[in-house]
């Protein structure tokens, strides 16, 4: 495992999925070539593992392989910096899954990890929960919260249903909903 220190060299391609420069840490290579941020502190704790890149749709998470008790096991680098419970999991809060600094980790439920999502690439409005109808040539709005989709209305205009989108995941999910909708600020 190589160590090295970032300042800000990151590549800003995407500034919101890539560290902060103002908020430095350390670069992990993990075996393969990929790199992983960590807090400095908490070098010590991962420095021990080979780490390797893991991909899991279009994430890639720094994961090694432990023997417990005669059997191998997968540990998750983000589950140990956290030192996350067994039944709840890790959400990054930027969705990079290669900054495992703590101020980007929480711990949650899996419903609140799911808030933290933007919508499909492949969802036809670009927006998740919104969808043309087109029985009624309307634009449809939805959210769903503890298992249950929540009707939001129908709507000539696709920017009142995206509006309407935004102000249920400001009110339902709260912190966990992602920071380009909360940094909207469009619910009162």
């Amino acid at each position: 495992m190589s160590r090295g220190f970032i300042c800000g060299n990151a590549d800003m391609t995407n500034p919101t999925n890539w560290p902060n420069p103002e908020r430095p840490g350390v670069e992990i290579t993990l075996l393969g070539g990929h790199k992983c941020i960590i807090d400095e502190d908490k070098y010590d704790l991962v420095s021990p593992y080979n780490w390797t890149a893991m991909k899991r749709g279009d994430h890639i998470y720094a994961r090694a392989k432990v023997k417990d008790g005669g059997k191998h096991k997968v540990l998750l680098m983000h589950r140990l910096i956290t030192s996350a419970p067994k039944g709840m999991v890790v959400d990054h809060i930027n969705r990079n899954t290669s900054d495992n600094r703590m101020r980007n980790l929480r711990i949650c439920t899996q419903q609140q990890n799911c808030m933290n999502r933007l919508a499909n690439k492949n969802t036809p409005s670009g927006i998740k929960g919104i969808s043309w109808d087109k029985e009624r040539s309307k634009w449809y709005a939805v959210i769903k919260l503890n298992q249950k989709n929540i009707f939001l209305g129908r709507f000539e205009d696709f920017d009142k249903a995206k509006e309407a989108r935004i102000n249920a995941e400001i009110r339902l999910f709260g912190q966990y909903a992602p920071s380009e909708i909360r940094n909207l600020g469009a619910a009162p």
